[in-house]
C-alpha cells in the first residue's frame, strides 16, 4: 500500500505530525513482503477554507517546494508546496514525488468539517481531488475544544 499524506492546515501543523508519526508505526508493523509507503506532500503553510482549488497554475511554470522533517517519521519523505492542498494532492497524487498512491489521507484537520462547511474545506478538497483521479481516500478532522485528540483521529484512520 502506498499512501499520499497531505492536509490544509500546513506542513508543520501538528495533526499531520501525529498522523505522520501513526503511519511511520503502521510501516514499522508490517511485514517485509508486503508495501507500506508514505510520501507526505502538503501545503507550506495554512491553506484552510480553499476547497478543491488548485491555484493559479497557469502563472507559474512550476511549483516551488521545500523537503521538510517531521520529529518521529524523519523516515517518511515530507514536502512542503507553495500551493493549496488540492494541488498538493493532485501533484502527489501524479507521481511527482517518489510514488503514486493507492490512498490519499487528509488531515488530521483542526476543526470539524460538518455540514455547509464541507463545501470549503481543503481537508475534503484534497480527496475530492484525489477522487477524480480515481484515487480512494479519507480526510480526517477533528473538533477542537481545550483539547484535540488528534491521537485518537490518528488511531481511528489508522
Amino acid at each position: 500500500m502506498r499512501i499520499l499524506l497531505t492536509n490544509d492546515d500546513g506542513v508543520g501543523a501538528p495533526g499531520i505530525a501525529v498522523l505522520a508519526r501513526a503511519l511511520t508505526r503502521w510501516i514499522e508493523r508490517g511485514p517485509s513482503s508486503e508495501i507500506r509507503e508514505v510520501v507526505i506532500v502538503a501545503p507550506d503553510v495554512n491553506y484552510s477554507g480553499m476547497s478543491a482549488a488548485v491555484g493559479d497554475v497557469f502563472d507559474h511554470p512550476s511549483v516551488r517546494y521545500r523537503r521538510h522533517r517531521i520529529a518521529g517519521a524523519e523516515k517518511i519523505p515530507t514536502y512542503g508546496l507553495e500551493a493549496p492542498p488540492a494541488l498538493c494532492a493532485l501533484l502527489g497524487a501524479l507521481g511527482s514525488f517518489d510514488h503514486q498512491p493507492d490512498l490519499v489521507l487528509s488531515g488530521i484537520n483542526a476543526g470539524a468539517n460538518v455540514g455547509r462547511s464541507v463545501l470549503h474545506s481543503g481537508t475534503v478538497g484534497a480527496i475530492l481531488t484525489a477522487a477524480q483521479l480515481g484515487l480512494s481516500g479519507m480526510a480526517i478532522s477533528v473538533q477542537w475544544g481545550e483539547e484535540v485528540h488528534y491521537d485518537t483521529a490518528a488511531a481511528v484512520a489508522v
